[in-house]
């Protein structure tokens, strides 16, 4: 209410009103160009400034525009208000519709605060909001405030203090008890104890180098098997056609034979030479496993009316 009255006093007498005039409205462009940068703080100070000098609606609009963007969304609702009532006395219809529509965007988003004494508080406790003393008959009520951080403070006669920072978002409808009566604090659960969790089971432990160097000979040896068989299976299929090629000429069903003995050779040494460096490598590492391993020891133990034997293996 104070600011709508503000808005409604004149600003200050200039000796020349066209020198008032013109420094309204070369306000007003600075105040223009700063909301185009991006500076609304000082936008909004540079629109009082011109409004003051000259009461023009299109500079109380700006103005409006600018305080809802910086996010005063009361201060913007106010200034919407004061616009509507002024575009309507001049019969200013676009800027009174601009105004309504503005208004009914804001209803929602100005958020709330109810500031409530509690039974405690006595008669005649100053309370403020943000430094602004509160009608005794403003407690309990929804008060519309801007977003933001709000001080709310009570003072008793007697001098107890009550102090409270509340930050209301926006469209939030907040509140705060004013009273010096310490809130009961639920008992805290019991904490649960935590779910057993079984250990893991141990990693499985590596096979020896022995037993690997087994499996590696075996390996190798099956494969020389393989390999000899395919060699002397290969020398067969090589005598048994020798006859039908004299002066080394061949039939070309015989050719096939000789290229199958000829694939089966190769594969026989490859498997010949692989196998025999598996079973290399196997009596390698089965070498090397009988070393880790402890040697056998065995301990005899004597004593009055006992023996015993004691062994590792």
């Amino acid at each position: 209410m104070a600011i709508v009255a503000s808005l409604g006093c004149p600003g200050p007498a200039w000796a020349d009103p066209a020198a008032a005039k013109a420094a309204a409205d070369a306000l007003f462009r600075e105040a223009v160009a700063l909301a185009d940068q991006g500076q609304l703080g000082a936008s909004v100070q540079k629109f009082e400034a011109s409004f003051e000098l000259d009461p023009a609606r299109g500079t109380l609009q700006g103005w409006a525009m600018a305080e809802e963007r910086l996010g005063r969304l009361l201060d913007a609702q106010l200034r919407f208000q004061r616009l509507l009532e002024l575009a309507e006395a001049a019969g200013d219809t676009r800027r009174a519709e601009f105004a309504r529509e503005r208004l009914e965007a804001l209803k929602a988003r100005v958020p709330t605060l109810t500031i409530e004494l509690g039974g405690d508080v006595p008669r005649g406790t100053r309370v403020t909001l943000d430094d602004g003393p509160l009608p005794t008959g403003a407690a309990g009520s929804a008060l519309p405030v801007n977003p933001g951080d709000h001080r709310v403070v009570a003072v008793t006669p007697e001098g107890k203090r009550f102090a409270r920072m509340i930050s209301v978002s926006e469209g939030a409808r907040a509140s705060v008890r004013v009273s010096w009566v310490s809130a009961v604090e639920p008992a805290p659960e019991p904490r649960r104890a935590a779910p057993a969790v079984p250990p893991s089971p141990p990693p499985p432990s590596p096979a020896p180098t022995s037993t690997i160097g087994l499996a590696v000979g075996a390996v190798g040896l099956a494969a020389a098997g393989v390999g000899a068989y395919l060699w002397f299976d290969a020398g067969k299929d090589f005598d048994r056609v020798a006859d039908q090629c004299p002066d080394d000429r061949c039939p070309s069903s015989v050719q096939q034979r000789i290229d199958r003995g000829q694939r089966k050779e190769v594969w026989s040494q490859a498997l010949l030479i692989g196998g025999g460096l598996a079973v290399a490598g196997g009596v390698t590492l089965f070498v090397i496993g009988s070393r880790e391993r402890p040697s056998p020891s065995v301990g005899v133990g004597l004593g009055p009316g006992v023996a015993s034997v004691s062994g590792r293996f």
